[in-house]
Order: C-alpha cells, then structure tokens, then sequence
C-alpha cells in the first residue's frame, strides 16, 4: 500500500506471517500510533495474537501481548486514541475476562492491560479494574500502584473505583495502593468518608505503624497520610504511634497530619527541620501546603541550603538510594556558561555520605545541583577536582539531550575543554 508507514507495514507482516515482533517492528521510539489505518493494523495483531497464542515471543518484554498493548501508549492524534478507544479497547478486555475466569495468563500482560483500560478513563473498565482488584488477580503485585495510580487527580470514574473497594478493603499491596488513591482524593478535598475510616481500616493502619523495617517505611508514610481523614479518638493515637516512629520521614507526616487535623503543635516540627538540609525540601513544602510557609527559617530559604536540599531529596528517591544521607556539604558552587542550557546560570557541587549497610564504612560521593540534579555514581567522586566533575556533567548531559556537541567517550578533560569553548576560565 503507497503511503503505508512502517508500523502498519511491521503489525501487518506479522500477523500475517509470526515470528518475532520486535524485529518486526520499527524501534520503540519510531512508533507513534496517529493514523486510523496503524489501528486498524494493531487490532488485526491483536486478533492474530488472541487466535494463536503460540506464534512468538517478543525478545524484549517477553509477550507479544505485553508488546502490542503497550502501543496503547503511544497514540499521538485524537483519531488514533478514539479508533483505539472505539475498537482496540474491547481487545485487550477479554483477556481480562480470561484471567478472571480462571484461565492461565501472564502476570505482567493483564496488570499493564489494566493499567492502559485505566488511562482510557472509560467508566466500564474502572469496574473491570474493580473486578480484578476483588479476585484479587496478583494482589502483592507491585503493578497495582500504577494501576490505581491512573486515577488521578482528574479521572472521572475515581468516585466509582473508591465506592467499589471500600468495603470489604481489598487484599495485599492492593490495600496500601488503593490507600495512596484514596490519599490524594481526600488531600485535595473531593472524598467525603475515607475508606479507612472504619473498624477495619483502622486495623490496617495501625498494623503499617507496627513495621519499622526499611520495607515498611513507605506504608507507615502511606497510613499518616490517611489520618487527617479518620475519626479523632482513633487518630489522636494512632499520630502518637507516627510522632515516634523510627523513620524521621514520617515523623514529618505525622506533624503535616496533625496541622492538617487543626493542631498547631505540628508546627515545631516542621518549623525546625525546615532549617536541616537533609530533610528541608519536604519540611518546607509541608508547611507551604499548609499555609504557614512565612515560618520558613530565613536560612532555610538561602540558595546554597536549597541546593543542599535538593541533592538530598534527589538522593532519598526510592530510584536512588532511597533514603536520605548521613551527611551533605557544598563541594563548589560557580556560575558558569553552561553548554547543556546554552545560558549562564550557578552551579552547585554536593559532597554527600551514605553508611554503607554491610560494612559501616562511609559511602562518599559527588553530585550535582543547578541544571539537572544528578549523581554520577562511582564516576563522579571526591578526588576529582571541581572542574573535572563539572566536565564530567557538562558531557552527561549533553549525551542525555543528544546533543551534536556530546562527546564520544565521557571523561573530565573532555567536559572541561567544551566548557573552556564556551568562554570558561579554569
């Protein structure tokens, strides 16, 4: 067919002919779904797939499904996303009916088709999420919170889903997604009860409160958010639980809940991390949220302490170490012409310290503030000079924008002589 792009081209041929997919296919990124013909080729991949389960598997994500689904994403036009809706849409459904009738399926194929019929926002499909969610199909699969997590600030059906969970609380890491859900509806005022605000909800809080371990942080994090929202006899004591809680995280919690619930006395709390680097960024947006950001600490709002606290922020992302530092410094700070940003701007180098958890010994390393926070680990660290770590940034980020000024190879000396290019004295 003239015209045809190479998306069509690929679903068409192998639908046809099997095999592999993903050599079937243009590269991920090349993708796009925008014309009514890529669906109606992808419905046909689909039709193909369901009619013969055994025709390959995909070499990256392990199923055609899971391949084919996640094209789901890449709809680029407002023709591609309603021919999706209006005809792709029902054919990803049925193998979630499959799964709920007991028949055998993959576990990351219905959890991702899940997570795609929640981005369609179709009112049918949030009782088919419910549905799974009751069987409960993989109810300890972490994919649940990306699942809820669709149901955002502005999906139309989150009352529905909320309603159809409530009661009984449904099982496993389920529980403790649907609380982030419920969370964010009653933080932004649109839920009138809290699902946990009954007997058994209170059980369920107060049990995350009981695991002090590194894993149970996140629920004990999770369950203060909740208690704003629950009946005042319960929350006073289940804050007292929060207010000692090992983790200093959720001690600021647990100061947001009580300020939120009308008692000022959080206030100290916050007030005074507010002033430490390490845990500034949260305890100052706490106390912004909640209207009292003229307390800010006038050394909190210096820019070398919110460089400071940004790094820690950066670092305590459960994509990084995942908890905050022992310890942070700033390394250097200069204003530079930055090539990545094309424009002068002032640049933070962070020294921070990790305990390492077998060892004891500490963890040194260096990271960056300023344009993009990053650190390169085990690439950036404290014996290079601040030019050579500099450098070394200025490359990783113009490779990470593709940029035709990207070296071939990363290395400082090449980093300092592009920022000597650019009118850098070092």
């Amino acid at each position: 067919m003239f015209g045809e792009s190479g998306l069509s081209k690929g679903l068409r041929k192998w639908a046809k002919h099997g095999g592999e997919l993903d050599k079937a296919l243009p590269s991920r990124g090349d993708s796009p779904v925008e014309s009514e013909a890529e669906v109606e080729a992808l419905c046909a991949a689909l039709d193909a797939y369901r009619a013969d389960p055994t025709r390959g598997a995909t070499r990256i994500v392990g199923s055609p499904l899971h391949t084919l689904t996640a094209l789901f994403q890449q709809a680029e036009t407002k023709k591609a996303q309603h021919a999706l809706r209006t005809h792709g849409l029902s054919r990803l459904r049925v193998w979630v009916e499959d799964a709920l009738a007991g028949k055998p399926y993959r576990e990351d194929d219905i959890l991702f088709i899940l997570k795609i019929l929640g981005m369609y926002r179709e009112a049918q499909d949030a009782d088919l999420i419910a549905r799974a969610a009751r069987h409960p199909l993989n109810p300890n699969a972490f994919m649940w919170s990306i699942v809820l997590g669709q149901f955002n600030d502005d999906h139309p059906h989150v009352a529905m889903l909320i309603s159809a969970l409530k009661e009984p609380l449904p099982q496993g890491f389920i529980l403790v997604s649907f609380l982030d859900m419920a969370n964010n509806e009653a933080i932004a005022g649109r839920l009138p009860n809290h699902p946990f605000d009954t007997k058994q909800g209170h059980e369920a809080l107060e049990v995350w409160f009981k695991d002090t371990s590194e894993e149970g942080i996140s629920y004990a994090h999770s369950a203060t958010a909740a208690l704003p929202f629950i009946e005042r006899d319960v929350r006073q004591r289940l804050l007292a639980i929060a207010r000692a809680y090992p983790d200093v995280s959720v001690q600021l919690e647990a100061a947001w809940a009580q300020v939120k619930s009308g008692d000022k006395s959080g206030l100290f709390t916050l007030v005074r991390h507010a002033g430490d680097p390490i845990f500034g960024q949260t305890a100052q947006s706490y106390l912004k949220e909640l209207g009292h950001g003229d307390q800010i600490p006038r050394e909190g709002q210096q820019p070398n302490f919110q460089a400071l606290s940004e790094m820690a922020s950066w670092l305590a992302h459960p994509m990084e170490y995942g908890r905050p530092p022992k310890a942070l410094e700033v390394f250097d700070s200069r204003v530079l012409y930055w090539p990545p940003t094309d424009d002068k701007r002032r640049l933070w180098l962070i020294k921070y310290v990790f305990e390492d958890k077998e060892t004891g010994e500490p963890d040194i390393g260096m990271g960056m503030v300023g344009s993009v926070t990053f650190a390169l680990f085990g690439e950036a660290t404290a014996n290079l000079t601040p030019e050579e770590l500099y450098g070394l940034h200025c490359c990783w980020e113009l490779e990470s924008n593709s940029d035709r000024r990207a070296p071939k190879k990363r290395d400082p000396k090449t980093g300092i002589r592009i920022l000597r290019e650019h009118g850098n004295e070092f």
